[in-house]
């Protein structure tokens, strides 16, 4: 694109800014001193005087396609980082916090804005790229919550498994014991807290596994307990009920056990449902191989499991 071509309007997106690489680090707030490289630095002015850009701060500025998230965190003062940087490039990330880095905490303290405190202010965009964002939730979080993010960033294919691990065996040795059980195969953070759980209580699991050449599994415990992690997102509709019911009258057919989990049980009641599955857990029934029911005739093919 043209970059000596300006928008017309306050509605307008600037124009490509000549970015190092293919991700998205300015999500509408742009520093100053890309704008004046870009156009020189009249025709900046011309522009915030026509309502194109904005100022955020001192030496920031927004046009209308910025991210809220991101524009309050350069308006804080910082860089929108960890994993409210994640959550923003669309990589699973827990909580609802903003997360943002900056020279030193604020005078007064903000619910619901985490601080963290870096040296110097050396950042070119106002978010942090995918590498440094891990990073950050890496140094800064339990492990269980960096997993969660590794795991998803390298199944969406923004960053390579084994470059994530070098990240993870840099981290603190007490966070080593949970780190040490990276799955790349993991979707959702979902999945990595159930899998980490069962393997915690010395359950054997597996991660995406292909029972049918139709069906596949969130988790296969022991040989024969399928645990479906149901998300907000693909899992709401009731088409999507009707083929998620579908699916598990397969594999109860098959001689699998299924149980299917919300986001909420593995989130917001996650004490609760661990009691559940500890104590399925216990009767040992996941390591007993799947025996099909007798039925006479062939295995129906449910619609929803039909190919195309």
């Amino acid at each position: 694109m043209d970059i000596t071509r300006t928008p017309s309007g306050p509605d307008a997106p600037l124009p490509w800014l000549g970015r190092p690489t293919s991700e998205d680090t300015d999500r509408g707030v742009f520093r100053k001193s890309r704008l004046v490289a870009a156009w020189g630095e009249a025709q900046v002015e011309s522009l915030v005087r026509a309502g194109v850009l904005r100022r955020v701060r001192h030496g920031w500025y927004a046009d209308a396609t910025a991210h809220p998230a991101v524009e309050r965190a350069v308006r804080l003062g910082g860089q929108l980082s960890c994993l409210s940087a994640l959550r923003v490039h669309g990589v699973w990330a827990m909580g609802t916090a903003l997360h943002i880095a900056r020279r030193r905490q604020p005078r007064e303290v903000r619910q619901g804005l985490v601080v963290h405190p870096v040296h110097t202010l050396a950042w070119a965009t106002a978010l942090a790229p995918v590498r440094e964002a891990l990073a950050q939730v890496v140094r800064h979080h339990d492990p269980e919550t960096a997993l969660m993010s590794c795991e998803s960033a390298v199944n969406l294919g923004m960053i390579g498994a084994e470059e994530v691990q070098t990240m993870l065996a840099r981290a603190q040795q007490w966070k080593q014991p949970i780190l040490q059980r990276f799955d790349p195969l993991a979707e959702a953070g979902s999945e990595t807290r159930l899998r980490l759980f069962f393997r915690g209580r010395g359950a054997p699991v597996r991660a995406q596994v292909q029972l049918t050449p139709l069906i596949r599994s969130d988790l296969l415990v022991g040989c024969s307990w399928v645990i479906e992690a149901d998300s907000r997102q693909h899992h709401g509709s009731p088409a999507d009920r009707m083929r998620d019911l579908e699916r598990d009258l397969t594999l109860i057919r098959l001689g699998y056990s299924v149980t299917r989990l919300s986001y909420d049980q593995i989130f917001h009641t996650w004490d609760e449902t661990q009691q559940v599955l500890s104590g399925i857990v216990r009767t040992r029934q996941h390591r007993r191989p799947p025996k099909p029911v007798d039925m006479v005739g062939e295995l129906p093919l449910f619609p929803a499991s039909r190919p195309g």
